[in-house]
């Protein structure tokens, strides 16, 4: 999707949610799926759109935010891989099936406190696969890997 196309769709179904609020839930379903493919510059140019219109457009995305986070660690590229790795490694180490889990895809880049200050850390969410485990409420699993160390910790 080009920057062109994202300027031809967004007044459209901004426009579309007003006139039509019986398919607000389709169009809040295609921005957000613009939302999540599009890299952060697309992203930033989104913001600056609805902040022209004056929409709020917080509520289509799953981070209740403007993934500022999402976006700085997308900036750390393959550096994300070998956190990943760690994530699971550390994972595994706490007793858990790693098959078990699945990674959602928004990891985020946070300062943690460490016993050596704030560190900046690459935070991933592991929740349960099974529908069985889903459906009984199983907790999703945090853990925060060291952008420079590449140690990971499990967060509570």
């Amino acid at each position: 999707m080009t920057l062109a196309d994202l300027g031809d769709q967004l007044p459209g179904c901004l426009a579309a949610m007003v006139r039509r609020p019986g398919s607000r839930e389709k169009i809040e379903w295609s921005l957000t799926y613009t939302w999540r493919t599009v890299g952060p510059d697309k992203r930033r140019w989104l913001r600056e759109a609805f902040a022209q219109v004056g929409y709020d457009h917080r509520h289509l995305f799953p981070d209740h935010g403007d993934n500022d986070k999402y976006d700085q660690a997308t900036k750390l590229g393959k550096r994300i891989r070998t956190a990943r790795t760690a994530a699971e490694a550390e994972l595994v180490a706490q007793g858990h099936d790693k098959q078990a889990w699945t990674e959602d895809d928004w990891h985020t880049l946070e300062e943690i406190a460490r016993p050596d200050g704030l560190r900046p850390c690459v935070i991933f969410t592991f929740s349960p696969r099974s529908r069985l485990a889903r459906r009984q409420r199983k907790s999703p699993l945090t853990v925060a890997v060291d952008v420079e160390t590449n140690k990971a910790i499990m967060l509570p």
